[in-house]
């Protein structure tokens, strides 16, 4: 949810487009605590904004019935819409709005602000809520005043709503009705939650990270009498599971990833691996940097070190994490380059398992005072941090922003989390689960002891980053069931680019990956002496978080195995190979490359529609040009058989498209092996 600030002079309308107009409510549903039928009515809400001039208190706007009270406002509109952006205006003594919510066709309610009143330092403001666009149709709305906390004549000119996310246009439309103001800030639909005394003690718990299916929360408790040294343990890591939607008591996560030293999780991957701080070296000390402990079936393995290009710092304190793709790395530290104090940097996976130079993510995201506590969100693009630098409401503030494009030192403009989260004291280290239901962080805010504790607050559907798939499963032998630790790609189609990289857990089979939206993915499981089966994912037009459990499969090297080419794909009724088709190929290749003594067969299916001898010759040509793709690949002509079948060999009836298209494919059988 976005709120945006910009001052508004008197102008004359130009155009607008029809479809892109504010609608304005029309009726009043129910009203509590109006100061009269006639003047200060809640109908004065209704139209279009008339209480001129703004700034000043006036009959033709609502105001309650007393100067400190609670009111409600139920409005309606003509026409049930989708809404990207909701529009009040608050024409007199702005920010005693404490709740707004939609409504929709069947009278269900979609809370989308929730905050604590506070005086504005403005007369009169247009508060602007721009939101995801509704997967539902807005009929009314539903706005809380309370002028207790902040006693005066609140006052509401006109509420409208519209289907556009367009700043520009909606300033231009504004100015027609006078000199305004269109307010910045981001709120929450709950209120935040002390996760409670399983978790927070009066000693100092901080750096939460959620595990990407909410299932495990990390953290640190600093000076415990519990941790590994004792009081003089600076931090130790605690975890704690949520069982029946409780967390369980916290746990001392134990050696080797807690020492004498500070320890702490810094990321989660999606399989469960941790990303701590630090690394840890022969001798029991620990030296800056990075470190990763990968999830076993009982526990964690002891932390191997991350190798990190040029890597130094020259500040006390560093923060890093890790996108659930694998591959980016960003830090808070201190270099040569850096703005002032800490900064936030990128380092990228390279093909040797080490990590490139750390670059400066630039000055749209870093100040001369410390940004730190980065969490990058499982869309890859929604960077949470905190901030001394930027405007807050105290020591620390948390902002987010949105990457906006690969160079990862593109970044939307910061935007503060609001005093749903924020307070006057320090606040930092924000995670949330890969849905974005919850967000987890610290605060001193009404703390035990006055120390540092960990909450939680519930996001709103228009809030939460961009949706993502969580894939989880097995890695599994397809002759015996029998689970396998692979090496886990995921890749884009049609280009093949690399976009991801995972492992299967060595005891289970386990695996859990995320894939953001708008791709179309090819993922794969490798091992050695095994066949991938490659399955494609289609994420391009999900709408919301979606879980899907699917096994991935491994054929063992040996004669006679048969494997179908899932993502080989042919114009239609022509033998030229489609751009989609080149990842999967290429991944035969590498195993071809990889095993100097494996022979195949290609072999050609076609369906049964058209004449028996066109479709012979169609599946030769198309076997003949995947041999030609292999052969460029540097495999040799002599170990790529081919095969015609046409359609004598169907998988599926000949029924339907959509099983006729199982039967159109090019599969390869192992004809020798040593």
């Amino acid at each position: 949810m976005r709120f945006f600030l910009f001052a508004i002079p008197l102008l004359c309308l130009q155009s607008v487009h029809a479809q892109q107009r504010i609608q304005w409510a029309s009726k009043v549903d129910f009203q509590f605590n109006e100061y009269s039928d006639s003047l200060f009515s809640a109908r004065s809400v209704l139209g279009e904004p008339d209480a001129f001039p703004y700034g000043t208190l006036n009959p033709k706007a609502f105001r309650l019935l007393e100067e400190s009270a609670f009111g409600t406002l139920d409005l309606r509109f003509d026409t049930a819409q989708q809404v990207q952006q909701i529009i009040i205006i608050e024409s007199y003594l702005p920010g005693r709005i404490s709740e707004v919510t939609l409504i929709d066709e069947d009278l269900n309610k979609y809370p989308i602000y929730l905050k604590n009143p506070e005086a504005s330092k403005d007369s009169a403001r247009a508060l602007v809520m721009t939101i995801d666009p509704t997967n539902y149709k807005v009929k009314g709305i539903e706005i809380n005043l309370n002028s207790i906390v902040q006693a005066g004549w609140a006052q509401l000119d006109a509420v409208g709503i519209r289907n556009s996310d367009n700043e520009e246009e909606l300033l231009t439309m504004l100015a027609q009705y006078d000199s305004i103001k269109v307010y910045s800030e981001m709120t929450f639909a709950t209120a935040k939650l002390n996760l409670g005394t399983n978790i927070n003690t009066e000693y100092v718990e901080t750096k939460p990270v959620i595990s990407p299916d909410g299932k495990l929360l990390f953290f640190v408790r600093q000076n415990f009498p519990g941790n590994v040294g004792g009081e003089r343990d600076v931090q130790d890591i605690y975890f704690s599971e949520q069982v029946d939607g409780k967390w369980t008591e916290a746990k001392n996560i134990g050696e080797p990833l807690n020492n004498r030293y500070p320890n702490g999780v810094s990321s989660v991957t999606p399989e469960g691996h941790l990303l701590l701080i630090n690394t840890y070296e022969d001798n029991g000390t620990m030296k800056p940097g990075a470190s990763i402990s990968y999830r076993t079936g009982d526990g964690w393995t002891a932390p191997v070190n991350l190798k990190i290009d040029d890597f130094y710092n020259r500040s006390p304190y560093m923060d890093v994490c890790m996108s659930s793709s694998g591959k980016s790395l960003i830090m808070a530290v201190k270099r040569r380059d850096s703005s002032g104090d800490q900064d936030l940097y990128i380092s990228f996976l390279k093909e040797d398992s080490t990590w490139s130079a750390p670059v400066n993510m630039g000055d749209r995201v870093n100040t001369p005072k410390a940004e730190f506590s980065p969490f990058l969100a499982a869309d890859d693009k929604t960077l949470f941090f905190a901030s001394e630098g930027h405007s807050g409401y105290g020591g620390s503030d948390i902002f987010y922003t949105k990457r906006l494009d690969n160079t990862w030192t593109n970044w939307s403009p910061p935007v503060n989390l609001g005093n749903s989260v924020n307070t006057k004291n320090w606040d930092a280290y924000y995670s949330m689960t890969a849905s974005g239901d919850f967000a987890f962080f610290v605060s001193t805010e009404n703390s035990f002891n006055g120390t540092k504790d960990i909450y939680n607050i519930g996001l709103p559907q228009e809030f939460k980053p961009e949706p993502v798939l969580l894939v989880a499963g097995k890695v599994l032998d397809k002759t015996n069931n029998q689970p396998i630790k692979a090496r886990i790609r995921v890749k884009s189609l049609p280009d093949g680019g690399e976009l991801g990289i995972a492992s299967s857990n060595e005891q289970n089979g386990e695996y859990q990956i995320v894939l953001p939206r708008g791709v179309n993915y090819a993922v794969y499981a490798q091992a050695k002496g095994y066949i991938a089966v490659e399955e494609n994912l289609n994420v391009m037009k999900i709408t919301k978080y979606e879980e899907l459990e699917k096994n991935l499969y491994l054929v063992p090297i040996r004669v006679g195995e048969t494997i179908v080419l899932n993502n080989v794909y042919f114009e239609q009724g022509k033998a030229n190979l489609l751009p989609e088709s080149y990842p999967e190929l290429e991944e035969l290749a590498r195993l071809m490359s990889e095993n100097s003594t494996l022979s195949i067969e290609l072999g050609g299916h076609t369906d049964n529609q058209g004449s028996a001898n066109a479709n012979f010759e169609l599946s030769q040509t198309r076997v003949e040009t995947v041999k030609s793709f292999l052969v460029s690949k540097d495999i040799e002509a002599g170990r790529i058989n081919t095969k015609a079948y046409g359609g004598t060999r169907p998988i599926a009836p000949n029924t339907s498209e959509e099983t006729r298209s199982r039967n159109r494919r090019v599969d390869f059988t192992v004809i020798s092996f040593e």
